[in-house]
């Protein structure tokens, strides 16, 4: 069985790897120069630098998996930063339990109603959250005053223009899987990247760098057509690990109900 995976980032890297292992053959399509999608670096000197930060919470149990597989593990440290916001022009330690409890600006029921939904979204599975956005529920919950005063900020300044339109899962998952040590992989993450696509390849796989996907259509025969700048394949299965609005865009033959 052949399989095209659309998308050189983490997920596409990744299954094509475990595709690789089961001995499927499998061709990786990626746009960009270098692996690892949106996620990847660049390199001064030598050196990698991510082109937006990352770390691994302690809960990452999967992705410390695969770096200890890789024979990455040795390069994995695990330190732990103080996390501070600015309010009213002064810096405020605020990423534990016990900083939450003395929270200067916060009046103390302010900190305590912030610490039981703290404890709500550490202890809830996501499902109850769906449908329901982080503004809306945080300043109802947390009061307005405290949401407005740290949260809203920072979603402003990460999402802009749509910052109130924000999924409260999203923000469900950075509260549930948060710990207070953050694991970094000495080098860069770009080693991962790296490292997965020299074992695709050693397992007989491709990872077509530079490929950027046109279209994809599936044949009468029941395989696939995929087009792409570099020209045309023919696969028998296709994994899409892009964002779904692309997805949809390249696979015009998605049913109505995917869309």
């Amino acid at each position: 069985m052949e399989y095209a995976v659309f998308g050189g980032g983490a997920l596409g890297l990744v299954a094509a790897y475990r595709l690789a292992q089961a001995g499927q053959s499998v061709l990786v399509f990626e746009q960009e120069p270098v692996a690892g999608g949106l996620a990847a670096g660049f390199q001064i000197d030598g050196a990698w630098l991510e082109k937006f930060y990352h770390h691994l919470f302690r809960t990452d149990t999967n992705a410390i998996k695969l770096i200890n597989e890789l024979g990455l593990d040795e390069q994995l440290i695990w330190s732990r930063p103080r996390t501070v916001t600015l309010v009213g022009g002064e810096i405020q330690q605020l990423d534990s339990p016990l900083t939450l409890l003395r929270f200067a600006p916060w009046r103390l029921d302010e900190r305590l109603r912030v610490a039981a939904v703290g404890a709500v979204l550490k202890l809830a599975p996501a499902w109850p959250f769906e449908g329901k956005t982080a503004a809306a529920w945080l300043s109802r919950w947390m009061g307005k005053r405290p949401y407005k005063m740290v949260f809203e900020p920072m979603f402003e300044g990460k999402f802009g223009a749509m910052h109130d339109q924000v999924a409260l899962p999203w923000f469900w998952a950075r509260f549930h899987d948060r710990t207070t040590s953050l694991g970094y992989l000495r080098g860069g993450f770009q080693q991962l990247y790296e490292r997965l696509v020299q074992r695709i390849t050693e397992l007989g796989g491709k990872v077509l760098l530079g490929t950027r996907i046109e279209r994809a259509e599936p044949l009468e025969d029941g395989r696939w057509r995929v087009e792409t700048s570099q020209g045309a394949w023919t696969v028998d299965r296709v994994v899409s690990t892009l964002a779904t609005r692309l997805t949809c865009r390249l696979i015009p033959a998605l049913p109505a109900d995917y869309r």
